[in-house]
């Protein structure tokens, strides 16, 4: 019988997933139309899915809360559904950033998936600049890093030589098994996996119970159908509350109001924005943080909109 080799990307809210996933999917002899892709995304519109159409032969999208906790059963369906096309040479899943890989790997390793997938590497992104202000979720960190074959420390052209060591020593406490390689902008080689020929893993002698733990975030979407000053937005998200951790979307800014932009940014970094030439559905952002500053993050944003 054959068996779907699966890679699962895990990180934590903006580390660079996607991105990542991008350079893969896109390089040189990867075979990406026999390749599947499932995008998870907490919050309540399914941006990152929406880049990666056309770019993949089967793109799915499972939204509004992490494939561990809030959406297991349509993971588990849609892997089937994927295991049973013959066309297909591997899946790739980009787990929710607030995702627990323990609770994913109980997906993954489920008995209605036993003999079907087979989970080839897990890579965990980490966010070099971010890194530090993150370890308020340090078990997060910790859990999504221990459970990985490959650990991609990126952005690591935004901190010094120094930093750079001091995550390596870092995650390296939390996994001395796991491949360490650093990148920026999510362009780096991974060790077998372009052509997926990555070794199947053991996981059977792994006891995978999942310890029910979980983010205390929240989400929203502001619509935004009318262009914006994009000098008012970059106010309004330096001023964001400290617990927002990640804002994302699509709208258009008034001094080119045809052009659509995907913009996101991380934290209350630097906005980025880049031109998007597709129909847009769904105008506005959607901000994923703590509960308790997410109504503050709301009312400013709505003042955009106003």
């Amino acid at each position: 019988m054959r068996i779907l080799p699966v890679y699962l990307v895990t990180g934590f809210l903006g580390s660079g997933k996607s991105t990542l996933l991008e350079h893969i999917i896109t390089g040189e002899g990867f075979p990406k139309e026999q390749m599947a892709l499932i995008i998870n995304d907490a919050g309540p519109l399914n941006v990152d899915a929406k880049l990666f159409r056309g770019k993949a032969a089967r793109i799915a999208a499972l939204t509004g809360g992490c494939a561990c906790c809030a959406t297991p059963l349509e993971l588990i369906f849609q892997l089937k559904q994927y295991a049973a096309d013959t066309g297909l040479a591997q899946v790739w899943v980009e787990a929710s950033g607030l995702a627990n890989t323990e609770d994913l790997l109980d997906c993954l390793t489920s008995r209605d998936l036993a003999g079907k997938i087979e989970i080839r590497q897990i890579i965990y992104v980490l966010d070099a600049k971010n890194f530090p202000r993150w370890l308020v979720n340090r078990w997060v960190h910790e859990a999504q890093a221990r459970w990985a074959d490959v650990i991609i420390i990126n952005k690591t052209d935004q901190v010094s030589a120094a930093d750079v060591a001091n995550i390596r020593t870092q995650v390296g406490d939390w996994n001395a098994g796991a491949r360490l390689l650093e990148s920026e902008f999510g362009r780096v080689r991974l060790p077998d996996s372009d052509c997926g020929a990555g070794a199947a893993r053991d996981w059977p002698a792994l006891t995978l119970t999942g310890n029910g733990e979980h983010v205390s975030m929240k989400a929203f979407f502001v619509p935004l159908p009318r262009p914006v000053a994009r000098e008012d937005l970059e106010r309004i998200l330096r001023e964001l509350p400290a617990g927002v951790c990640r804002v994302k979307g699509f709208l258009r800014f008034r001094s080119a109001p045809d052009e659509w932009q995907l913009v996101h940014q991380v934290g209350n970094g630097e906005l980025h924005a880049w031109r998007y030439e597709r129909e847009v559905e769904h105008a506005g952002l959607v901000v994923i943080g703590l509960a308790l500053d997410l109504q503050l993050a709301r009312h400013a944003l709505r003042q955009l909109g106003a």
